[in-house]
């Protein structure tokens, strides 16, 4: 009777183990709804079995076992190629070379400071700014996700088109999911078009994108803490003036289109060179003062409208060796400020905002507890010029121009500084090192602000004659 019981026991058993191991591509996209009941389904572009994306390598199923070779992120760059790459082969091809995910921009620039960039570079220097770069800079590479609380992100295709919630919780239908403690999407949805929050998973601290809602990074003591923001998460931000576009409620993505930010196919090496919008796609005809000045042609849109630049001057670096071959690092700034705008020359002889990108003072400790580097300032390989480096860029909080002193007669606009006699941490505000292809004022255009012509006077008072009130400081 035991043995009798024992076989009727084990038979149900021994045919589930079977279905596991033979059961088809269809079978298997089926039996996983039986445990996620209730997940949505994908969008109509995407409705295939579940087979079919969550084992890219293994169409047969789980043959190993349970969720053994399931892949939970097929958009992963590890399965891209075998996933979306299959329908979206293209798009795919563009992402490998875009700056989104090559991260050039960042790597060249900031190699370039450390003196990096070269076959004969110094050994101790050179070496440490590629580890600096990869424990502290290319975490938003998206090959790589984020589990900071407010800020969840995904890896892959899914970096953009996967929403995260703020507590990185699924919210969807299936218990399973909804039971589970692991940062998970907020659904079983590809999202578009993308959210600004997805935007700001990478794009915050003091970078393009967080300027775009008048957030700038703050120090973080508890003196600076303000008790209302300590339950926000941006808590650790100033709040200044947001830009009018997203005033007006217009997402990152309405400018930003498909081969804005996926790439076209060609490789760039920094983000300037890559920008497919211009302000005038949309603001034509600008036939009204300050716009017809002769000499106003050159400049950027955001040479006058921007508000205020990413002020991050004199960042100083320790990394400490570790004795498990690890470094831990530590990082600050000499000073952290939004004032007047330092202008310079882009590649196409645009003048646009600059902002000090990075200033690096930098000290090492080897794991002996020597010090080797104590605030070491850089050289530049290619220049011998310290590795300092101002970089043009398209700050993102415009509004309405700005008074005419903001540039004219402003040591800071023509890049001397903030002040006349600049000490050891004002000299930090002189423009020195713009990376190339980019360039300074020359001593002409810096002439040309600090010291407004007639022409100028004539063109100021037109403007305060149709605009009172405005052109003043």
């Amino acid at each position: 009777m035991q043995k009798v019981i024992y076989v009727l026991v084990c038979i149900p058993f021994l045919a589930w183990l079977l279905m596991g191991k033979i059961g088809t591509a269809k079978d298997r996209g089926k039996e996983c709804i039986h445990c996620h009941s209730g997940i949505e389904e994908m969008d109509e572009n995407h409705r295939f079995e579940c087979i079919y994306c969550h084992f890219p390598l293994n169409r047969g199923g789980d043959k190993g076992g349970i969720h053994l070779n399931v892949v939970k992120n097929p958009s992963d760059p590890n399965y891209w190629d075998v996933a979306c790459g299959r329908c979206h082969q293209t798009e795919i091809g563009n992402l490998k070379k875009s700056l989104h995910f090559t991260l050039d921009g960042i790597i060249y620039q900031s190699l370039s400071l450390w003196g990096g960039q070269s076959e004969g570079e110094d050994l101790i220097l050179g070496g440490l700014g590629r580890r600096f770069l990869e424990d502290n800079c290319t975490g938003c590479h998206i090959s790589k996700g984020s589990n900071e609380k407010g800020f969840y992100r995904s890896t892959g295709c899914a970096a953009c088109h996967m929403e995260y919630g703020e507590e990185g919780r699924y919210e969807g239908g299936d218990k399973g999911l909804r039971s589970s403690k692991k940062v998970r999407a907020r659904g079983h949805r590809f999202k578009r078009p993308i959210e600004d929050r997805s935007c700001l998973s990478c794009h915050r601290k003091n970078h393009v994108g967080s300027d775009y809602l008048g957030l700038f990074e703050r120090d973080t003591t508890a003196s600076f803490e303000l008790s209302e923001f300590r339950g926000d998460k941006y808590r650790d931000y100033h709040r200044l003036r947001e830009d009018v576009h997203h005033e007006r409620g217009m997402r990152c993505t309405d400018c930003h289109k498909k081969s804005d930010v996926m790439g076209d196919g060609r490789s760039y090496s920094y983000a300037l060179q890559d920008s497919k919008v211009r302000c005038n796609d949309c603001h034509k005809n600008l036939d009204s003062l300050p716009h017809i000045i002769p000499k106003h042609k050159r400049l950027h849109c955001t040479a006058c409208h921007s508000q205020w630049v990413f002020g991050d001057f004199g960042l100083s670096v320790m990394a400490k060796e570790l004795s498990d071959g690890r470094a831990e690092w530590r990082m600050g700034y000499r000073f952290r400020r939004w004032d007047w705008i330092p202008l310079g020359v882009d590649q196409q002889g645009f003048i646009r905002p600059l902002r000090p990108k990075y200033q690096y003072l930098i000290s090492y400790i080897d794991s002996e507890g020597r010090v080797v580097l104590d605030s070491y300032v850089p050289q530049r390989k290619s220049s011998g010029e310290k590795g300092w480096g101002f970089l043009p860029y398209t700050p993102h909080n415009v509004q309405r121009g700005r008074v005419c002193y903001s540039c004219h007669g402003n040591r800071m606009a023509s890049g001397e500084g903030i002040e006349e006699e600049l000490s050891f941490d004002t000299v930090l505000t002189r423009v020195d090192g713009v990376l190339s292809p980019h360039r300074k004022l020359n001593k002409q255009e810096q002439e040309m602000l600090m010291k407004p012509s007639k022409e100028f006077e004539r063109w100021r008072s037109k403007y305060l004659l149709q605009t009172p009130g405005k052109g003043s400081r």
